[in-house]
């Protein structure tokens, strides 16, 4: 028997940065794609077939009948549902204003969101004069947005927190995002959810991917602060 052995060397980290790059550059091609099938197609299909079943609906009910009209109301009332949820999804994998406005404009959008949908907690947004306007590589912006995206998601579902403090500052050159809650800390290794603890896995591999530095202090029942600080090469 003959047996074969092939010893590789271990990737170097510019390796590994530029396989990172690449995984959340199809990540976003991918959430793209998919956002305009929902929209171009899916979404197109649903309205026309409520428009349908509307009119059909309103003629059936001029002519006097009291079950099938009403009843094709409210599979049609169903698939406005339908798109609601739909225009939801596409607000998650595309979110617009950040590539329209830029990161300052889509956070407070999306702390804004997130106020209104859990009015009992207090969100604090602050951001320096010269980043509300400033623009940095997609990429960065992107990473960035979606690390606040899911440090939120962590703040409110898992840690319950009443508070939740944003801020962003910086120029061209350099920015650094922090987003602190007052809740409950991050749980013990044991007692983390899968969910979680992917969310975090997920927060430093954005950073990563684009040559940013990535902190998450905590202590069980003092909150948690989360933080992505990047710096221009050219800097």
């Amino acid at each position: 028997m003959v047996t074969h052995s092939l010893d590789l060397p271990a990737p170097d980290g510019a390796e590994i940065a530029a396989l990172r790059q690449q995984l959340f550059t199809h990540e976003r091609a991918t959430r793209h794609q998919l956002a305009q099938v929902l929209h171009d197609h899916i979404g197109q299909i649903l309205t026309v077939a409520r428009l349908r079943l509307d009119s059909i609906g309103d003629s059936l009910q001029a002519k006097g009948d009291k079950v099938q009209g009403p009843a094709l109301h409210e599979v049609s009332a169903q698939l406005g549902q339908a798109l609601t949820m739909i225009r939801g999804m596409l607000t998650d994998l595309r979110p617009v204003l950040l590539d329209e406005r830029g990161l300052a404009a889509a956070l407070a959008s999306e702390l804004g969101q997130h106020g209104l949908c859990n009015m009992p907690v207090r969100m604090t947004w602050d951001v320096d004069i010269e980043a509300a306007t400033c623009r940095w590589p997609p990429q960065v912006e992107y990473a960035a947005f979606m690390l606040a995206r899911e440090a939120l998601v962590n703040a409110l579902r898992h840690a319950d927190a009443t508070e939740v403090q944003v801020r962003l500052s910086g120029n061209a050159q350099q920015m650094n995002l922090t987003v602190h809650d007052n809740g409950s800390g991050l749980p013990a290794s044991d007692e983390a959810d899968v969910s979680f603890g992917l969310g975090v896995l997920g927060m430093r591999e954005r950073s990563l991917s684009v040559g940013a530095h990535f902190a998450i202090h905590s202590q069980p029942g003092s909150g948690t602060t989360v933080s992505m600080r990047w710096q221009s090469e050219q800097a």
